[in-house]
């Protein structure tokens, strides 16, 4: 498994919860006025990609959808940078992909002949351990020769949120982790953990806070996750998450090979993925997360489901 998959899926995943849209806006975002006027209950994931083939191996991408307490709404456009050589043009592909966005918008009618279009909050997370090097301002890109040809040179600018700057702020993680109570510092706070023995420490840390979340579903999945990325990590610790009475999916995909039930991986033939889904099934496990783990669809699973009640 390569390292930049299982960021992939985990940052998609933590930014469609309205908590982690708000942890970032709230934690690391800096002299940003809307973000006061963000309703953070009402946060929508279109779930919408602009990153083209050829890129796609090295970064991706989401929509969050803010709506605004006054009736408004804006857009957090995120883009998930994984390579440790980034491309030096990113900033150019960024804008790119929101023009992109803004002509789905009026290809789709939702922005009208008359409207003006609603404003994007463009976002840069480079996850590799060294600085990044790419200029985050499309003007720092151009040439500026002629001085009657400065005024029509784009004005874009990405905001970046890089790994290697959260190293040399840990105190700053530690804080918003311990005192603000925010989530997304604690995973990050982990993830940029370099020794052995400090991962240790901020995974269990990790481990406290997700124990303690309300929601099930995102308990469960942070759960399998910091497992998973423990193991691929080779941390020597011991994950013990609470499984609010459902079994976690590590302990059924055990059963199950124990029961001899299912060969290969989840991501083999569909038979297995049927047969994981009945037995998560059985076991109280949200259908929504089915879905997510076995790739079915929700009429899929309902008709399992139903067939079982039979």
């Amino acid at each position: 498994m390569e390292e930049h998959n299982i960021h992939d899926h985990t940052f998609k995943k933590l930014f469609s919860r309205p908590e982690i849209v708000k942890n970032f806006l709230t934690g690391f975002v800096e002299d940003q006025e809307f973000i006061a006027d963000v309703d953070f209950n009402k946060i929508e994931t279109p779930g919408t990609s602009f990153v083209t083939e050829t890129f796609k191996d090295r970064e991706t991408d989401m929509i969050v959808k803010l709506n605004m307490k006054n009736g408004e709404c804006a857009y957090l456009y995120i883009l998930y940078e994984f390579q440790s050589s980034p491309d030096r043009f990113i900033t150019m592909r960024i804008l790119l992909y929101l023009l992109l966005f803004y002509q789905e918008l009026i290809d789709t009618e939702q922005v009208k002949s008359n409207d003006m279009l609603p404003p994007v909050f463009p976002v840069l997370i480079y996850t590799d351990k060294y600085s990044l090097t790419a200029p985050v301002c499309i003007e720092d890109l151009i040439i500026k020769p002629y001085k009657r040809l400065l005024k029509y040179i784009p004005k874009f600018e990405t905001y970046k949120l890089t790994f290697r700057e959260l190293q040399d702020e840990k105190e700053k993680l530690d804080k918003l982790s311990n005192f603000d109570n925010n989530l997304l510092a604690a995973i990050l706070s982990f993830l940029i953990s370099t020794k052995k023995e400090e991962s240790k420490e901020k995974a269990l840390k990790l481990q406290d806070k997700i124990n303690l979340l309300e929601d099930s579903n995102l308990r469960r999945f942070l759960g399998m996750w910091l497992k998973g990325y423990a193991k691929y990590k080779k941390i020597d610790v011991k994950i013990e998450i609470d499984e609010g009475g459902i079994i976690m999916l590590e302990t059924v995909f055990e059963e199950t090979r124990e029961e001899g039930r299912i060969e290969g991986r989840i991501e083999g033939r569909i038979e297995g993925k049927i047969e994981i889904a009945q037995k998560l099934i059985k076991k109280g496990y949200p259908l929504d997360g089915i879905v997510d783990i076995t790739g079915l669809t929700l009429e899929e699973i309902e008709n399992l489901r139903d067939n079982q009640n039979l």
